[in-house]
């Protein structure tokens, strides 16, 4: 054949390269001459070519752009004519790449030592060695003409930069940081010659987001501690091409039972295939079909079955182990692991395929998988590639790729789930949606917004590009009970991230992730989440406190004195007393929380619990202090034992005898602790003002004193009444014993005139008309609107001081046990008894689920509608205007019931 014939062969091959020729018409006798034309090259005629011709002066990037285009044209004229076989090809595009590469790196390198000085690693005390690895085709020495070049940059260890016999600021880090960018930017930079090579840098350790350059000693340990199966098959085909080569043999060396694992992990093969699976999902589905790399019984599926029996067999038998595919499909089938007949078939559709990829590629000289749809490039393939029709091309080619196909599937059958795992892999990567994933986001999430990038954060945290399998199965295991549990919350998407920053708080989110795999567990903190930012801002700072409380019995209610006996526990250890006392009670708090939200343990239980934890506080830290002659009575929901999340306690504080200046320092110094703050809110709030003569008066009184208030007509009549609910909790027994006499005198030795009774409530209706004009609707004060909770306080309290006199049952605090026995002494009808009992738990539990999110008090309905619809969901109806027709019949029910008793019950002559 002339050499006219084979140049116009080359030309018909690839326009690109015809419109070279043209340019540099004296290319055609060079790329003729036998030396050329006939023989292989080896790496030292690359250097001899390089330096004779194209490296006379100064290095350039130009002229090596010019050198690579001529070198990848002689390839391409020895394929396309038949002189050399696309294995060849491969070993030629492979050596020049790594030529390319090595004179880069001499360049810049010594451009940056000239810069930033030598630099040294601290470890050896010697100059810092760097590696370039190549994966991929380039790392099997079978690179294609445009093929990705996939490389991982390392380097020995850390130290700094050493310039003119000095120590810079530069770390030996930074110095390879800059460097390998800039190679970066040198390999794909544009120019009249093109570029050198497309740069694929993604597969290093956690992608896109990892270091560009890590330490040898780094990148072996990520590999043992987080490499993931495609990261084997990556690093199977991986060899150092640049550098110190004698670096990167050590590292290979060191992850090579990695890379060939003596026991591979468990389902291997569904893993490997479920890599396959997510590279095909990369290409539209339009053209799935036209693609001889990704698609059905393409190069990649010859590639998988090679590296995946390599993956299974090869740490067992080293003899497998090899970087070409070529080699490696020999390789199994001389030790059994292929038949014969399988390897000769996948040998032949190999280089068949790699040789249409060739043609493909060096028409336009760019990447290009994808057989052509036009008549015109259709019949330019089949000439290229020798074929007489398209017809028997395409006979030909279905051939080669459903004989592929057929040994791929039975190696790697279809498994539902793997297709499940690489759809939500690709989605976390980034991609849109696909599989149904759409659908259930929607039905998760039906309010949020940006739901994907939120959902992708929960899951990968702050590595978005390490997105290992076992992250995605361990999300899919949680993702189990998402249907179950994300309908109960009222912001599941908000709820999500709060649990994946206190993942964050607990550890390792991996390690955090295997154990909420627990459903239980995921459960709880979902609901505790949704519910309450006290919660969750509390574990957050406190993460081991979740363990504990779980690991505590949740159902358990305290008594004063077991509570007592913990803090004594505390008290032992030293130093930080009044942070370990917060954080105790914060703690018990949250888990008597947990108890009525995950256990069904009721408000009343929790209540008494809440109180007598506050009473061991207040006992315990009255000891701490050193007070011993003042007696305290409380009051409200405190003295009912009733108290909620947040609840302030209502003290009375009496002393024996009048308090010296000594005394009163030591109560001022007791209530510093009562409501010492360790960052997220007081211990407690302590109210005060309920004492004699409120602000102005003295922090404790004696008995003798208040008794002498209430003779003297100084008290108010509300002052009376806030005594039904007092209940000693500290002091001598006698002076209980004495306050406690007074008291009932005072309170049951008549029984209340009417006109008292009436002045009490326009004292209550008065309390109504003093909230906030801007309120609205006023019954949003669940409260102290008109038939909330103050109403039922008043009426039990009411009961109990114009009954108590003859009915000591009715002596006491609590407002159901005082409708229960007003209905048993015929006060009032049972089903009006159980109509209150149940409107006053009903609010109860409005007043709790606002308090809980907060852990401060809460005595209105938010006027914010998605607050509220949040307040709904919790407590149903779920929808917001059954929810509020709901409470307001409540509070309708409430006052009315209370009017009519009203009436029924007291002298004519009293007006209301």
């Amino acid at each position: 054949m002339s050499v006219e014939n084979r140049i116009q062969r080359l030309q018909a091959a690839s326009p690109f390269y015809a419109q070279q020729l043209r340019l540099h018409p004296d290319w055609i006798d060079w790329l003729d001459k036998p030396k050329n034309r006939e023989f292989e090259y080896r790496y030292s005629s690359l250097e001899d070519l390089w330096r004779r011709r194209f490296c006379e002066g100064d290095f350039s990037l130009d002229a090596l752009r010019q050198f690579r285009r001529r070198m990848s044209m002689r390839i391409a004229y020895r394929e396309v004519n038949g002189l050399a076989d696309v294995a060849t090809s491969w070993r030629e595009l492979s050596m020049l790449a790594e030529f390319i590469l090595r004179r880069l790196c001499d360049w810049r390198l010594e451009e940056w030592r000239e810069r930033y000085g030598e630099p040294y690693c601290e470890e050896t005390g010697q100059p810092t060695r760097y590696c370039i690895f190549a994966l991929g085709k380039l790392g099997a020495g079978e690179l294609n003409f445009c093929s990705d070049i996939d490389l991982i940059f390392s380097i020995d260890g850390n130290g700094f930069c050493r310039k003119h016999g000095r120590t810079t600021s530069v770390t030996s880090r930074e110095f390879y940081d800059r460097f390998f960018r800039q190679l970066a930017v040198d390999l794909t930079a544009n120019s009249p010659d093109g570029q050198l090579y497309y740069l694929d840098l993604r597969l290093r350790p956690d992608g896109e987001g990892g270091a560009l350059v890590r330490t040898a000693d780094s990148l072996i340990n990520y590999y043992w501690d987080a490499g993931q199966t495609w990261e084997r098959l990556a690093w199977l085909r991986a060899r150092p091409v640049a550098g110190d080569l004698a670096l990167g043999h050590g590292v290979l060396e060191e992850i090579n039972p990695f890379r060939y694992p003596r026991f591979p992990p468990h389902k291997v093969m569904n893993e490997v295939a479920g890599v396959k699976i997510r590279t095909e999902a990369e290409v539209p589905a339009d053209k799935i079909a036209l693609d001889i790399k990704t698609g059905p019984g393409g190069i990649r599926e010859i590639e998988f079955i090679v590296q995946a029996l390599q993956l299974v067999h090869g740490g067992r038998n080293p003899f497998l182990q090899t970087c070409s595919t070529i080699e490696g499909l020999e390789k199994l089938a001389r030790y059994g692991v292929l038949t014969a007949d399988d390897a000769c078939f996948l040998d032949h559709a190999y280089r068949r395929l790699r040789l249409l990829e060739n043609r493909l590629q060096m028409r336009g000289e760019r990447p290009r998988h994808s057989l052509p749809t036009s008549v015109e490039d259709k019949l330019w393939l089949i000439e290229t590639m020798g074929v007489p029709s398209w017809d028997e091309f395409v006979a030909e080619l279905d051939h080669w790729r459903s004989g592929v196909r057929q040994r791929y599937m039975e190696r790697f059958a279809a498994d539902p789930q793997e297709t499940v795992v690489q759809a939500w892999t690709s989605f976390l990567a980034g991609q849109a949606p696909g599989g149904g994933i759409s659908d259930l986001l929607s039905g998760w999430f039906p309010n949020s917004e940006d739901t994907e990038q939120r959902l992708r954060r929960f899951v990968l945290g702050d590595s978005p590009g390490l997105i290992t399998r076992d992250s995605v199965l361990r999300f899919l295991d949680l993702a189990a009970h998402f249907d179950r549990i994300l309908p109960r919350l009222a912001r599941p998407m908000q709820t999500l991230e709060r649990i994946g920053r206190f993942a964050e708080s607990y550890g390792a989110r991996r390690h955090f992730f295997r154990d909420s795999s627990n459903p239980a567990l995921f459960e709880s903190l979902s609901l505790l989440f949704d519910r309450s930012t006290f919660i969750y801002e509390l574990l957050c700072r406190y993460p081991g406190m979740m363990e504990e409380l779980l690991h505590e019995a949740p159902r358990r209610l305290k008594s004063r004195d077991e509570c007592r006996a913990e803090i004594e526990l505390l008290q032992g250890e030293k130093g930080g007393g009044a942070d370990r006392l917060w954080l105790y009670v914060k703690a018990e708090q949250v888990r008597l929380a947990m108890a009525e939200l995950l256990h069904g343990v009721t408000l009343e239980s929790v209540g008494w619990a809440l109180s007598q934890l506050a009473e061991a506080v207040v006992l315990d830290s009255m000891q701490s202090v050193g007070i011993e002659s003042v007696m305290v009575v409380s009051l409200g929901k405190f003295g009912a034992e009733e108290l909620s999340l947040g609840s302030d306690l209502d003290l009375l504080l009496l002393a024996e005898e009048p308090l010296s200046p000594k005394e009163q320092a030591k109560l001022r110094a007791w209530l510093a602790l009562l409501t010492y703050n360790a960052g997220l809110g007081p211990m407690f709030e302590i109210d005060l003002r309920l004492r004699p003569y409120g602000d102005v008066g003295p922090l404790a009184m004696t008995l003798s004193g208040l008794i002498k208030y209430h003779a003297s007509g100084q008290a108010k009549r509300w002052e009376k009444q806030i005594l039904v609910r007092a209940r000693t909790i500290a002091g001598s027994a006698v002076h209980q014993a004495s306050f406690n006499e007074w008291r009932d005198e005072l309170l049951y030795r008549t029984v209340l005139p009417a006109e008292e009774a009436g002045d009490l409530w326009r004292m209550r209706l008065k309390i109504e008309r003093d909230k906030p004009a801007e309120l609205s609707p006023p019954q949003r004060a669940f409260k102290t609107g008109p038939g909330g909770l103050l109403d039922l306080e008043f009426l039990a309290e009411l009961l109990a001081l114009m009954y108590g006199a003859h009915e000591p049952e009715l002596r006491q605090p609590h407002a159901r046990t005082c409708f229960l026995v007003a209905a048993s002494k015929g006060l009032m009808g049972n089903e009006i008894a159980d109509q209150l009992i149940e409107n006053w738990n009903a609010l109860r539990l409005i007043e709790f689920n606002l308090r809980r999110q907060n852990f401060q008090p809460v005595t209105e309905l938010p006027d914010d509608d998605a607050i509220a619809r949040t307040l709904a969901l919790w407590i149903g109806p779920s929808e917001l205007s059954e929810f509020w027709r709901r409470y307001l019949q409540i509070l309708a029910e409430n006052r009315r019931t209370l009017t009519y008793w009203l009436k029924d019950s007291l002298a004519k002559e009293t007006s209301f």
